[in-house]
């Protein structure tokens, strides 16, 4: 028996087909994170990556500039609100970003990288579950009439971590016509948190459980440079759920923020979104099957799927 987690949903939301050019490519790995004794924990529950050469921190904003609190302390007051609850931090962070000087965000396309792990779990013959890590990395670029373009490499398994310089990948080009990709926020998500609230549930219905805020986020920032603005409310919506602080941690690309996380109300899985504890910006989701959901061999706790964002901003250029 075999499960792996679902793709992104982003390709299927374009409204017409896209034409896909099939090449071989050769690409490779961001470092993956690695358990530590001391420090920071490292944000998955298996590791089952090793931890080669670890680059600079990640950017941010990939040739943007984003926000930053005006006042200098702000940060550290709302870093010591993880000693009460992560809605307590989450409401102190949107506080100092709400004051915090404009993101520098220019270009026409918005652009998007990703590095992503997709679990591959099968339960052999002798009922031992055998967990495959499906690892890709990608790069999209959306217009605002509704064309887009997306470069995936995909790597053989066995593959620790995705990168520029890993052989092996095989990459797909696609690429949406006007109007094809279906941009669900004219211009951006709102940046009043009771209207974004409302966006997020079309992206993700609160009917569908308690972990849905924090899959819509996730899912949103696949596709939208978030600015200042819609950051800080997007920290308020969140803090309205029932969010776990899990602290500082150290994600797959190597890069250190904070960990809050939702875990089902059936305790199967766990959601879990990693922060810069200064900016607001979000580093990386993951979700994680705590036990066994019914048909599969262990082992548990396990890593379904986890996506880091490498680089998100604006773009003047996109691929032809």
């Amino acid at each position: 028996m075999s499960t792996t987690a679902p793709p992104s949903p982003r390709r299927w939301r374009w409204l017409i087909p896209a034409v896909v050019v099939l090449a071989v490519a050769t690409v490779a790995g961001v470092a993956a994170g690695q358990r530590q004794s001391d420090g920071p924990s490292t944000w998955h529950d298996q590791a089952s990556v090793a931890r080669p050469h670890v680059p600079g921190p990640a950017k941010a904003s990939g040739g943007s500039t984003p926000c930053k609190p005006a006042d200098a302390g702000a940060p550290t007051q709302a870093r010591s609100a993880r000693d009460t609850d992560a809605s307590g931090w989450l409401q102190l962070t949107a506080a100092t970003l709400v004051t915090a000087p404009a993101d520098t965000l220019t270009g026409e396309f918005t652009y998007v990288r990703l590095y992503e792990w997709a679990s591959d779990m099968t339960a052999g013959a002798d009922q031992v579950g055998r967990t495959t890590m499906r690892v890709s990395m990608s790069e999209s670029w959306f217009a605002a009439d509704g064309s887009a373009a997306t470069i995936t490499t995909t790597f053989p398994d066995g593959t620790a971590s995705p990168g520029p310089n890993v052989p092996g990948g095989r990459t797909e080009r696609e690429h949406a016509p006007t109007g094809a990709w279906h941009n669900r926020f004219p211009g951006e998500p709102s940046s009043d948190p009771q209207t974004l609230a409302g966006q997020l549930d079309l992206v993700q219905p609160a009917r569908v459980g308690v972990q849905a805020r924090i899959r819509a986020l996730a899912d949103i920032a696949r596709e939208y440079a978030l600015s200042c603005p819609v950051r800080a409310a997007a920290l308020l919506v969140l803090a309205q759920s029932p969010v776990i602080w899990r602290g500082d941690v150290t994600d797959r690309a190597g890069r250190t923020g904070v960990a809050v996380s939702i875990d089902s109300t059936d305790g199967v899985s766990r959601e879990t979104l990693v922060l810069d504890p200064v900016t607001g910006v979000l580093l990386t989701h993951e979700e994680t099957l705590l036990r066994n959901p019914g048909k599969l061999a262990g082992p548990f706790p396990h890593l379904r799927s986890s996506t880091a964002y490498i680089e998100t901003g604006r773009r003047s250029t996109a691929p032809a």
